[in-house]
């Protein structure tokens, strides 16, 4: 059990699974001209807030896929409690390392928070790359570690710890996406504590979490985990609360597209 996890399992209440919250979905939005005629993969679900969010802002077409079963359960749960029948949108099992599409099917793929959790990234992007329509947009957003942790072992350790993920840079992703065949691509930099406040309307302002938050929380992990678990989570949220301060540790937005034919 890590804070990846506890986040994943919704052991604390957010609107958002991102930083940025709503502000970087529309961001995304605005960036690839997305409409109602815009067919979507979105890879990673979770609980489903963006295909959720963009299927009633947008009525696009969405095939929302995750790996993990629960996230699965999760997301068709709550299609059935706001009575959601429209075939324009869709949770399903998929791998991101293998999708079960047709090349150029989708006028989007996008890749939210899972792209550095497999031990391949580029084997993602490619395939993010091989089923996205010519000119379609392919759109990923991570945690990077700044230029000067790179060589710091202990520091990605802790970081792997504490995320599960392989630790790259801002320029590891940009040579990934160009290695995919990622045309015209562009980033932004959503790092920073007051974007990571933004998942949810009652941000902790200096902290990752509210007052309120890590209170419901702690109580919540010593019922689920004992005492000694919560005491390591709390831990590794201090940890990262600290890097997002000292900016050692942030939040990348990267776009590109598939070149037409």
């Amino acid at each position: 059990m890590n804070l990846e996890s506890v986040i994943r399992l919704d052991y604390v209440e957010m609107q958002w699974m991102h930083p940025g919250g709503r502000d970087l979905t529309d961001r995304i939005a605005i960036k690839t001209e997305l409409s109602k005629s815009t067919k979507i993969l979105d890879i990673g679900h979770g609980r489903g807030t963006t295909a959720f969010y963009w299927h009633n802002k947008y009525d696009c077409d969405i095939t929302a896929i995750d790996i993990d079963p629960i996230m699965q359960q999760v997301a068709n749960s709550e299609m059935k409690k706001r009575d959601i029948a429209s075939k324009r949108l869709k949770f399903q099992f998929g791998d991101a390392l293998d999708l079960d599409f047709e090349e150029n099917t989708f006028d989007m793929v996008l890749n939210e928070g899972v792209f550095v959790i497999p031990d391949d990234p580029l084997k993602i992007a490619k395939e993010m790359h091989r089923v996205a329509k010519p000119g379609g947009y392919m759109v990923f957003h991570d945690v990077f570690i700044d230029e000067s942790k790179q060589d710091d072992v202990s520091f990605k350790q802790k970081v792997n710890e504490v995320y599960s993920i392989q630790t790259l840079t801002k320029f590891d992703f940009i040579n990934i996406a160009e290695s995919a065949g990622f045309t015209e691509i562009y980033t932004e930099d959503w790092s920073g504590i007051q974007e990571y406040n933004k998942v949810t309307d009652q941000g902790g302002g200096k902290y990752m979490f509210s007052h309120t938050q890590k209170t419901k929380l702690v109580f919540r992990l010593i019922r689920n985990f004992g005492i000694r678990t919560t005491l390591d989570l709390l831990r590794q949220e201090r940890f990262a609360t600290n890097a997002i301060k000292k900016r050692d540790m942030g939040h990348l937005l990267l776009i590109g597209k598939k070149k037409s034919e």
